[in-house]
């Protein structure tokens, strides 16, 4: 819909479930529920929120009245602004019930066999995509050359040219602040910190949860009348599980009328100084960990602390639409000699396909039984065994009931191939992977582990049918076919299987170490000789010689020897102190207790943001899918890169509360208590001893970026700040710290004293040294910043867009690009 900039008069509304509205649905909005035709509608970047405009200020009344009723609330300081162009389109539903949306369907199965190829049509699918929306964070790349200077010693033998002392700060809080102390849930009953609720009956909370369990399970929708009614039996259903489920722990939090919630609710809270009027304390642990994030962005140190994921897709996720894909699934049989018994490294040995028969591409899904030759059928009574989901045959955490036969009455005779080494190897890779409860697909970060099922039983049964279930002679499989080279690509044992990526988050090709993610090559360089007992190592990444290191994570460990295994830093942070007026109340200082909405979990496996995606939205060389990501399949693309630190962005108008009952009671969201309003202010100090008068400069800019953007060649309008605490991703946390003074300690006089340095701006601007990542540092700190969006949402899921785009992903990534080998 093209903006009205001539109607002035706007207010900017919100969907209460979450989810877009498409263009049918916005014009009975205006006409029959605001009973307001004469209203525009414009969408914004956000596909859940819109900008109601009018001519008159009357109208925005009216439609204030109205908003609860037509399922819409207003935001509270919402942006109004409207480009002067066009405003981005309202979503347009994608037609429902139409063979493309069936995801997950039967009929979907061995479409490259089902479609008739037409050789006057393009090769592969045409697209008009967008660039990736904004989302809450951005990413800092690392430098491609990372450097290690010698160690700093705590014997004085360093002392000489270098600085000691401290610097004092203040900040200023630009949005709401918790800094998480203590967090429990309701019903825990720790006398120490017992939060007071009264428990509301059933009778009593029966309307507000029914209404909570039909705003999480909203009616189904669906123009084919019989597949609509099973959707809302399967609705009603899951309502009926909800209020079960709720509805007898629903209490009256009793805490500045905070209101109902659910006795699970995790609440979170700041700490307290005991003395006076209980000021805020900011640990210095967080404060340490704030600057630590900022310096190792700024001066280009490794990312020590990532932690070790592999990640998997479905190569069937969605099948090929458009005709001549290059890679097909395809049915196989396994013969009587194409199986061996084969180690995962050192692990436990399965069950590995080297030979398959490969049945014919033209076989046909027959669901209703219609065909007589050239089709597959499912369960039918007879057939071959087939062991469906990863279970293989047991139900593992599947929402669909798993095939057991599969039946193929071919017209042409099957044809034998190898698997290629390559293959074995990414099944191999795959097994472990779905086995692996330390960092592979069914760890403790599954969503289904430990609720639907546990990691123990996923291993063992997925162990078990590897090692003597799975491909025995005569089994039917499913294969990725590449129809121009004539081989395997990848297999498994149903035809949802994953593939895992070939690359992890911290290895490349499975065994090579990442850049940026392990010790530097100097830091394994030690002094002495191998039979020294004591070895301390000759160079150190910027941040571990400042901060030290200790060897307990796969980014720092096999630094040094012995005695020097680990060394003490030489900076160190104090807490932080809220600064309270005599006159200030807790009203003055603290927001009313708040339900804030559930947080999205940061997942590597989103390559779309956690891996830099040099072709977006084009297609990359190889192949017509547009993402990078680990590595699909050997051979076949390239893998990605990391896309580097992560931040937060300072957010305009963004919304952290979720007031609505299914909110409430949703026991995956948080109430906040006490979170710290804006403009509040706390001071801290940081100590540090031997230090460079770069280093020092360092950590000025690091945590200062407003106050020496001039240093630091910042130009942007709204200035920079920095993001500390809990719900970042929310809006929360925005501060800007201060550097009020800088005092160096002089030993030379009989006692040693700390002298201010006078004009720190100009001592900074003659010590700062810029580096290689400083612009891209400086831009991710802008204040309200540009590209600054909340999570990303299909169908207000976060979880359906990712997926989505990886489905998507995995249906372009068949099809050849024009020009590629």
């Amino acid at each position: 819909m093209p903006s009205k900039p001539d109607k002035q008069h706007r207010i900017r509304v919100r969907t209460l479930d979450g989810k877009p509205r498409d263009q049918g649905v916005i014009n009975k909005l205006k006409s029959n529920q605001l009973g307001m035709p004469h209203l525009d509608i414009v969408g914004t970047n956000v596909v859940s929120e819109f900008i109601i405009c009018a001519s008159r200020d009357t109208h925005i009344e009216q439609v204030r009245a109205k908003l609860g009723g037509a399922g819409l609330e207003k935001i509270v300081g919402g942006d109004t602004t409207i480009a002067a162009s066009a405003a981005p389109k309202l979503t347009q539903q994608p037609r429902q019930g139409s063979f493309q949306q069936q995801r997950g369907g039967q009929h979907q199965r061995g479409s490259g066999q089902q479609r008739p190829q037409h050789g006057n049509r393009p090769a592969g699918p045409t697209t008009n995509a967008q660039p990736l929306p904004g989302k809450p964070y951005g990413f800092v790349a690392l430098p491609k050359e990372l450097t290690t200077s010698a160690p700093i010693w705590h014997d004085g033998t360093s002392s000489t040219g270098r600085l000691s002392g401290e610097i004092r700060f203040e900040f200023e809080t630009q949005t709401p602040l918790l800094v998480g102390w203590e967090r429990q849930t309701l019903n825990e009953s720790e006398e120490a910190w017992a939060i007071p609720f009264r428990k509301v009956s059933r009778n009593e909370c029966a309307a507000v949860v029914q209404a909570a369990a039909r705003a999480v399970y909203p009616d189904a929708a669906d123009p084919d009348e019989q597949k609509q009614q099973r959707k809302q039996q399967k609705v009603e259903d899951d309502r009926r599980k909800y209020i079960k489920r709720v509805q007898d722990h629903i209490v009256d939090v009793q805490i500045q009328s905070a209101g109902w919630s659910i006795d699970s609710k995790s609440v979170l809270c700041p700490l307290r100084a005991p003395w006076s009027k209980r000021p805020v304390v900011i640990p210095g642990d967080s404060l340490k960990g704030l600057l630590r994030h900022e310096l190792g962005a700024l001066l280009g140190a490794p990312m020590e602390r990532v932690a070790e994921r592999s990640y998997s897709y479905r190569p069937n996720s969605l099948f090929p639409n458009q005709p001549n894909p290059r890679l097909i699934a395809r049915i196989a049989r396994v013969p009587n000699d194409g199986v061996e018994i084969k180690a995962i490294d050192d692990k436990p040995q399965v069950r590995v396909p080297t030979k398959l028969e490969l049945l014919p591409t033209n076989l046909r899904y027959d669901k209703l039984s219609k065909q007589n030759e050239n089709y597959y059928r499912f369960d039918d009574g007879n057939g071959a065994a087939y062991r469906g989901g990863q279970g293989a045959g047991e139900k593992l955490n599947s929402k669909r009931d798993l095939h057991e036969k599969l039946t193929v009455n071919p017209s042409q005779p099957t044809e034998t191939a190898t698997v290629s080494q390559t293959v074995q190897d990414g099944y191999l890779a795959t097994v472990w992977h779905l086995v692996d409860l330390g960092h592979g697909h069914f760890s403790e970060r599954h969503p289904d582990v430990p609720n639907t099922v546990t990691g123990d039983v996923a291993r063992d049964r997925i162990l078990e049918a590897a090692k003597n279930e799975v491909f025995q002679p005569g089994d039917l499989v499913w294969v990725e076919w590449d129809t121009e080279k004539k081989c395997i690509v990848s297999l498994g044992w149903h035809y949802y299987y994953r593939w895992a990526y070939t690359d992890s988050v911290r290895k490349t090709g499975g065994k090579l170490k990442r850049h940026g993610l392990f010790p530097l090559d100097g830091e394994h360089k030690l002094d002495g000789v191998e039979e020294d007992k004591h070895r301390a190592p000759k160079g150190l990444s910027a941040v571990r010689r400042l901060f030290g290191y200790t060897g307990d994570n796969d980014g720092s460990v096999g630094i040094g020897k012995g005695d020097h295994e680990q060394l003490m830093g030489r900076v160190f942070v104090n807490a932080g102190l809220e600064v309270v007026g005599e006159n200030e109340s807790d009203d003055d200082r603290f927001l009313k207790p708040t339900f804030l909405k559930e947080l999205g979990m940061p997942r590597p496996s989103a390559v779309e943001h956690y891996l830099k995606q040099p072709h977006h939205p084009q297609s990359r060389p190889s192949d017509n899918a547009m993402l990078v990501t680990y590595g699909d399949a050997a051979g076949y693309d390239a893998p990605g890169e990391l896309a580097g630190r992560k931040f937060y962005l300072d957010r305009r108008n963004a919304q952290a509360e979720d007031a609505f009952d299914a909110n409430k009671q949703n026991d995956r969201s948080t109430l906040a208590l006490e979170a710290s309003k804006p403009q509040r202010k706390f001071r801290f100090t940081v100590r540090f001893r031997d230090l460079d008068a770069s280093e020092i400069a360092a950590i000025l800019v690091a945590l200062c970026p407003d106050q020496f953007k001039g240093v630091l060649g910042g130009t942007h309008t709204d200035g920079y700040c920095s993001k500390l605490g809990y719900a970042r991703p929310l809006g929360w946390g925005s501060v800007r710290i201060e550097a009020k003074a800088l005092l160096l300690l002089d030993e030379v006089s009989d006692t040693p004293t700390l002298k201010p340095e006078e004009d720190l701006g100009d001592w900074v601007k003659t010590n700062h040294q810029k580096t290689s990542t400083q612009d891209e540092w400086l831009a991710i700190h802008r204040r309200n910043h540009p590209n600054a969006a909340d999570y990303p949402r299909k169908d207000g899921q976060i979880y359906t867009f990712h997926t989505g785009l990886r489905a998507e992903h995995s249906r372009n990534r068949r099809y050849k690009k024009d020009g590629a080998r």
